[in-house]
């Protein structure tokens, strides 16, 4: 399904953030190799035992891989977008969620001192309770948001006699429509009289569901 193109303030708008985004990204990616590559570790809070840091080391490794497949997902819902032009606005929006998403991994994969971030990293059980709350969240929404606007669109169905696509209204377009509103309306009148005058001979039970009919037309 094609939309209406894009307004220019809108793309430049889209291609902006999407720049600013993708930039942020880039440069805390190299940031995190640069850091790895001079050896500096993560320097977790001295109440943590190493089973909890261990454990938070598999917590970022699991949310790596969450945001790769809907990176993944991404791509393969794409095609079933309703699209503009020059580009998708939903698609843009998609990729802006998912670039917010990584850079707020890459913020979880740099070394750092997690001492301050205060009382709540010291109790190990409430920040990691944070975490998952807050990417369950996260990746929540944002499998909604993709699965929504890759959902197929059916389109409205009318009653009654429908201009073809690309035709102006006219007079005669708009008469036609009144003579079959009017045609439909004379049609009721018309049974409603016919079974009005056979009323006295009917049976009382057929008179009953007759009416019933007529109040549903009506």
């Amino acid at each position: 399904m094609r939309y209406k193109d894009l307004e220019f303030s809108t793309q430049i708008l889209l291609l902006t953030f999407l720049a600013l985004l993708l930039s942020v990204v880039v440069i805390r990616a190299a940031l995190f190799i640069f850091r790895n590559f001079t050896g500096v570790a993560q320097r977790y809070p001295r109440t943590w035992t190493p089973t909890q840091c261990r454990l938070m080391d598999r917590f970022r490794m699991l949310v790596g891989l969450a945001l790769s497949a809907l990176w993944i997902a991404l791509l393969f819902a794409v095609p079933h977008m309703p699209t503009n032009w020059p580009f998708g606005l939903l698609e843009g929006i998609s990729i802006l969620v998912l670039l917010l998403l990584s850079n707020a991994w890459i913020l979880l994969l740099l070394p750092r001192a997690w001492d301050k971030f205060g009382p709540l990293a010291n109790r190990f059980s409430v920040f990691m309770g944070a975490l998952l709350l807050w990417w369950t969240l996260m990746f929540g929404g944002t499998v909604w948001m993709i699965a929504k606007a890759a959902a197929p669109r059916l389109p409205p169905v009318f009653h009654g006699p429908v201009l073809a696509a690309g035709t102006k209204p006219s007079l005669s377009n708009m008469l036609t429509l009144f003579n079959f509103s009017s045609a439909r309306t004379n049609c009721k009148a018309d049974s409603k009289w016919a079974m009005t005058q056979a009323e006295p001979n009917r049976d009382p039970k057929l008179r009953c569901c007759e009416n019933a009919i007529i109040g549903t037309d009506s």
